[in-house]
């Protein structure tokens, strides 16, 4: 599970600065390219929390 939750950290890491990248290329946060991209971090995130919880583990 720890390897899960650090893959998936990494993954998030890699995802915002994609995030942060397309932003500036594209000019605004309302571009749908950035939306998408948002979206699939904010899933990621999700589902790191949801990990996190469902293992009381919360130091990783």
């Amino acid at each position: 599970m720890a390897e899960e939750l650090s893959e998936i950290m990494e993954r998030i890491r890699e995802l915002r600065n994609s995030l942060h990248r397309l932003i500036d290329e594209k000019g605004s946060v309302l571009d749908p390219e950035v939306i998408a991209r948002s979206k699939a971090l904010d899933d990621l995130l999700n589902r790191y929390e949801s990990l996190v919880k469902k293992n009381g583990n919360y130091n990783v």
